[in-house]
């Protein structure tokens, strides 16, 4: 695990231009990259700064996904996809060939089993851009849904209804498979949490993570 403390100024363009750069890597050695990106408020300016700085030819070989999903339409304001859509993707110098995203208008469980189809053939993944619960999840692994771990499904469909909506997500062994996560967490108010996820332990979904994950980097605020 490595740790970076941004200004909260600096953060959401330094953290774009990291990703950029490890983008830039990936492509030096295969055709295509897949990069998985995290919902919620909180990345909003990091794809606003991501959608800037990459060009073209980045942008063409991309295989672009979402980390996790509600169970809500396209057209919800809780959506991830409309959200990454309209602050990420229709931001981008051109249209990614590849946009990846659940079919939510599928019951849960089929969307969970379709997206698992259609991602399958990006594992493992490249680049993986996960946000921080004040609960300590990430993507949408909960705290008391341990036993979502020794689930083999890449792409899961957690029963239980967590801030209102029900999920899809990568599973904890998609998340750890995957070769770069990085873990991007403005604001103060994850200070007490970020000390805890970051000791090894399996008391949250975002600590099993970053004590097992081979190359974790964590952005978070200087305090």
């Amino acid at each position: 695990m490595e740790s970076k403390y941004l200004s909260a100024e600096a953060l959401a363009s330094k953290v774009a231009s990291y990703i950029k750069d490890q983008l830039v890597l990936v492509l030096k050695e295969q055709a295509f990259c897949s990069l998985g990106l995290s919902g919620g408020r909180s990345p909003t300016p990091l794809f606003h700064e991501l959608a800037k700085i990459l060009p073209v030819d980045i942008v063409r070989r991309l295989n672009i996904f979402l980390v996790d999903e509600r169970h809500v339409p396209f057209t919800s304001p809780d959506s991830n996809f409309k959200l990454i859509k309209e602050n990420f993707i229709n931001r981008l110098v051109v249209s990614p060939k590849n946009f990846i995203y659940p079919v939510t208008f599928l019951s849960q469980e089929d969307a969970a089993n379709q997206y698992q189809k259609d991602l399958k053939e990006y594992a493992p993944f490249d680049i993986l851009v996960l946000g921080l619960g004040e609960d300590g999840h990430t993507a949408s692994l909960f705290p008391g849904e341990e036993y979502l771990a020794k689930d083999g499904k890449m792409i899961i469909a957690p029963p239980l209804i967590h801030h209102g909506h029900k999920r899809i997500s990568l599973n904890y062994k998609a998340i750890l498979d995957a070769h770069l996560a990085i873990f991007y967490i403005p604001g103060q108010n994850k200070k007490e949490i970020l000390e805890k996820v970051c000791q090894n332990g399996d008391n949250f979904p975002a600590q099993r993570i970053i004590s097992r994950h081979p190359k974790v980097i964590i952005f978070r605020e200087k305090i």
